[in-house]
């Protein structure tokens, strides 16, 4: 038996038309599917990105602070470099007065035993 659909001159059988029915509504519904599936990647990705963007922004403030901390450290540094010349040639002095003591205290001994001065 064939029924007669609106269009005129087409004809189609019941068990055609049901499977033509149903695969027009399994993919209606596979494309339903895809595009909630869709929006949701989507949005995912959209929060998943404004994290990152958060992240970033504070590492890239920790970034900012820790130059500061090094421009700090290299000033201390050039500071202290003056400081450590400065240490170097006192301990050059200091050292040449040890030796010249030393060589006295030689030259001391010396002249006392020439003596034999006791003690």
């Amino acid at each position: 038996m064939k029924i007669f659909d609106s269009s005129p001159n087409i004809t189609l059988e019941r068990p055609r038309r049901r499977r033509t029915i149903l695969a027009i509504t399994a993919t209606a519904a596979i494309l339903v599917a895809l595009v909630v599936a869709y929006f949701h990647q989507r949005s995912a990705y959209s929060a998943q990105l404004e994290q990152l963007r958060g992240e970033l922004t504070t590492a890239q403030g920790n970034v900012k602070s820790l130059q500061g901390e090094v421009a700090g450290l290299k000033e201390k540094l050039d500071g202290s470099s003056s400081s450590i010349n400065s240490c170097t040639s006192s301990l050059a002095s200091e050292t040449s007065k040890v030796a010249a003591f030393a060589k006295q205290a030689a030259a001391c001994e010396v002249i006392r035993t020439k003596l034999n001065l006791k003690g």
